[in-house]
């Protein structure tokens, strides 16, 4: 009896180790970087602002580039909510689309913003966050075809531009840097339509 109720507590103890472990896996600290690079939308370069008007970077992690919720409603037309208790970002409505083509004031000073740059930032992984969009809840791939999850950083999630921009009926091109004069840039654009297609054609 003494010898199956030691087995018994051992089970439990490594379940419980392993629970533990898991969850550390489920939001952990990761490091990303700023990627500065520019991001062309409908042929403009499209800046990230915070709620307060200044402009955040746009942050790579593992080979996805992520923008902050508030952009990616702007991008969009929706309106964005965020409910703690369920650790659900809600993305629903209709708006018109915005893109902000230039930043006036950073929300980081330059020697902050250079730090980022050169060091990087930490951010936390956050795969129990739940993202629906008009009532259907999303998960999100990268090229690869592998699971990406949302990210936070300085209070702010954020979401992968490529899923966001292919919610949006976007076609989304990322151009690796080719020569020192061609830097990398991701762009997105409105897929054209078939009409549209015969139409540039017979012309």
């Amino acid at each position: 009896m003494k010898k199956h109720l030691k087995t018994l507590i051992f089970a439990a103890m490594t379940a419980a180790v392993l629970s533990c472990g898991m969850n550390a896996l489920a939001v952990s600290d990761v490091h990303a970087t700023l990627f500065t690079s520019p991001v062309f939308v409908e042929g403009r370069r499209a800046y990230c602002l915070n709620p307060q008007g200044k402009g955040v970077e746009y942050l790579s992690y593992n080979g996805t580039t992520y923008i902050p919720i508030r952009t990616a409603g702007e991008w969009m037309g929706k309106n964005v909510a965020w409910d703690e208790d369920s650790k659900t970002i809600t993305l629903s409505g209709i708006n018109e689309k915005i893109y902000h083509d230039t930043i006036v004031d950073r929300a980081v000073d330059d020697d902050t913003f250079l730090k980022m740059s050169d060091n990087g930032v930490t951010v936390r992984l956050r795969d129990d966050i739940k993202v629906v969009v008009d009532g259907k809840e999303q998960t999100f791939q990268n090229a690869k075809g592998e699971t990406v999850y949302p990210i936070n950083f300085n209070n702010m999630n954020y979401l992968p531009v490529r899923n966001i921009g292919e919610l949006s009926g976007m076609t989304v091109k990322y151009m690796p840097q080719s020569s020192p004069q061609l830097h990398e840039a991701i762009y997105l654009r409105t897929a054209l339509t078939d009409s549209q297609i015969a139409d540039g054609t017979a012309y």
